[in-house]
C-alpha cells in the first residue's frame, strides 16, 4: 500500500472514530477548511464550520448510539481527487 492510501484510509478511520464517539472537534479536524458537503434532503453547505453546525444539532443530537465503518475495496489516483469505492 502506497503511503498516500495509507494517509487517506488513516483519515477515514479518524472521520468513524471521531464520528462514533460524537466528538465534534475531532470530527471537524478530519473536514477541509472548503469543504463542500452534501448531506440527504439538504442543500450543499460550504466550509467546515456550516457542516460542524450541522453534525451538531441535526445529526449528533438525534443518534444516540452510532456506529460508522467503512470498508475500502480500493483508492485510486485521480491527480486532485482520490476515490475510495466501498466493498459490496
Amino acid at each position: 500500500m502506497s503511503d498516500e492510501a495509507a494517509a487517506i484510509r488513516n483519515v477515514f478511520q479518524q472521520y468513524a472514530d471521531a464520528v462514533n464517539a460524537g466528538d465534534i472537534g475531532r470530527y471537524g479536524a478530519t473536514l477541509a477548511n472548503e469543504i463542500v458537503f452534501h448531506a440527504p434532503d439538504q442543500p450543499p453547505m460550504e466550509g467546515r464550520h456550516s457542516v460542524q453546525q450541522w453534525f451538531t444539532h441535526s445529526w449528533l443530537d438525534t443518534t444516540n448510539s452510532r456506529h460508522l465503518s467503512f470498508a475500502i475495496a480500493d483508492i485510486n489516483d485521480l491527480g486532485m481527487w482520490a476515490v475510495a469505492p466501498r466493498e459490496v
